[in-house]
């Protein structure tokens, strides 16, 4: 059963949060969808609430191409683990970008959250599907969305959930 749908900014992939806890990427083209990659999501049957391509990687003038958001992905789960894939370029394509190329500053903050999350970190810079790193959210999901940014911009890049409570909670990426 799938609980949810997300279309990469090209149109050219197609995401699938499914009950059984895995997430199904699949490529459309002619009015057909083929699937290119199936992500396990740890071990556990838990379905994914919501999956996104979120435009949270900050578009410039040396990268205006689509493509470039096509490579990453997240997924989260009732469990409320959110799940950054880095799809890699042979499911996304070859113009897209390497989310981890794009976030060189990632791995040095100091907040607590995201270094435990980037522990056991590869960079990899392989061409198939691989989780990044995780977040725990703490509550049941609703959905995700994301804001769309370019350089420059003063909202920075930002991935909003909704959860079973009345709150809205965001993630800043920067």
């Amino acid at each position: 059963m799938v609980h949810s749908l997300a279309f990469a900014p090209t149109g050219r992939l197609l995401a699938a949060g499914l009950r059984d806890g895995t997430a199904s990427v699949f490529q459309v083209e002619s009015r057909s969808s083929v699937e290119v990659a199936r992500l396990q999501l740890d071990t556990h049957e838990t379905p994914v609430a919501s999956a996104l391509f979120p435009a949270i990687l900050p578009m410039s003038a040396s990268q205006p191409h689509q493509c470039a958001q096509d490579r990453l992905l997240a997924c989260i789960r009732n469990d409320a683990i959110i799940h950054f894939w880095d799809l890699g370029h042979t499911v996304a394509s070859e113009k897209a970008i390497n989310p981890l190329l794009a976030w060189p500053h990632l791995g040095n903050t100091n907040e607590p959250k995201v270094e435990d999350a980037m522990e056991g970190l590869s960079l990899d810079f392989g061409d198939q599907p691989k989780e990044l790193f995780k977040i725990p959210h703490y509550r049941k999901p609703n959905w995700m969305t994301s804001s769309r940014t370019s350089e420059g911009d003063i909202f920075p890049s930002t991935m909003f959930l909704a959860d079973v409570t009345s709150d809205i909670t965001a993630y800043t990426i920067i």
